[in-house]
């Protein structure tokens, strides 16, 4: 619980900070306030949702992080289109899309087996890598 009240103080302060230093908010502030209250959802929401739905929230969380990550550094003098495809390959990479995309379970939390269900599916044992 402190950790969520923290991280919903550190949004609302970001926001007034931004707004006090030079009066306005300008992109690069503005996507700050956006990771902050990203991270705050991240902390506080994801947590207490349904075991399914975590896991896409979770993974929903880590694509905005990444990219909004990005978006700070590229939106400086406005964004190219391949700057927006840099904000949104590195969203992917942050979900696993780039390298999960075959593999079974889910798309955003890759789901494995445990070492006992690999066994009985014959995926794992003596003789064979995991």
């Amino acid at each position: 619980m402190i950790k969520t009240w923290a991280m919903l103080g550190v949004a609302i302060v970001t926001a007034i900070y931004a707004q006090l230093t030079d009066g306005g908010i300008d992109q690069q502030e503005a996507i700050t306030i956006a990771g902050t209250a990203v991270g705050a959802f991240g902390v506080y929401i994801v947590p207490n949702m349904e075991d399914g739905l975590a896991y896409y929230a979770k993974g929903f969380v880590s694509f905005l992080t990444a990219g909004l990550a990005v978006l700070y550094v590229v939106i400086q003098g406005g964004l190219t289109q391949a700057e927006i495809i840099e904000v949104v390959l590195a969203g992917c990479a942050a979900i696993g899309l780039t390298s999960g995309l075959g593999n079974k379970g889910y798309v955003f939390a890759v789901k494995r087996p445990t070492v006992g269900q690999a066994v009985a599916s014959g995926e794992a044992g003596p003789g064979r890598l995991t």
